[in-house]
């Protein structure tokens, strides 16, 4: 939580155009990262439980009505399924930590309501983009798993 509450103050500082110590960004962090963390827990309870419900409510009734091909297409169902709903509920998550840390009273569920309030409209192209930044960060991700893996192969061939 440290680097995603020092990017947000950065970025927040920045844009203001005001300058602050090392010991006052610090002090800032750390005022923050309580907030922070109820944040974090909410959604990441939320969306783990959230996944762990959806495989377990629609994948094993299809299972026991239609056989084992019905439970795998239903388990890969739930899979995207619920990896649509992540991606759209992660901007306002994202959003309710942004928010969390800037202001001082506002964290857990009134920080995702807030959040809810200003994304109102906007939810549709912000989980576009967020799921044109997935795509590109798991092709970047296994692109450099080819790299390093072929890097691997030469030199356990030259030996």
């Amino acid at each position: 939580f440290r680097s995603i509450i020092s990017t947000i103050l950065v970025s927040a500082i920045s844009y203001t155009e005001r300058t602050l110590s090392t010991k006052d960004f610090i002090l800032l962090v750390l005022r923050s990262w309580k907030r922070a963390l109820i944040v974090g827990f909410y959604g990441t309870i939320g969306l783990d439980l959230g996944y762990i419900y959806c495989l377990f409510s629609l994948a094993r009734p299809g299972s026991l009505y239609f056989g084992h091909v019905a439970f795998f297409t239903f388990y890969l169902a739930c899979i995207v399924f619920y990896n649509i709903i992540y991606l759209h509920t992660s901007v306002f998550w994202a959003l309710s930590m942004v928010i969390s840390v800037m202001e001082e009273n506002c964290y857990g569920f009134k920080a995702v309501k807030k959040a809810t309030e200003l994304i109102q409209g906007k939810s549709i192209p912000g989980c576009i983009l967020n799921t044109i930044f997935a795509v590109l960060s798991v092709i970047l991700f296994q692109g450099f798993r080819v790299i390093r893996g072929h890097k691997w192969l030469d030199r356990k061939s030259v030996v």
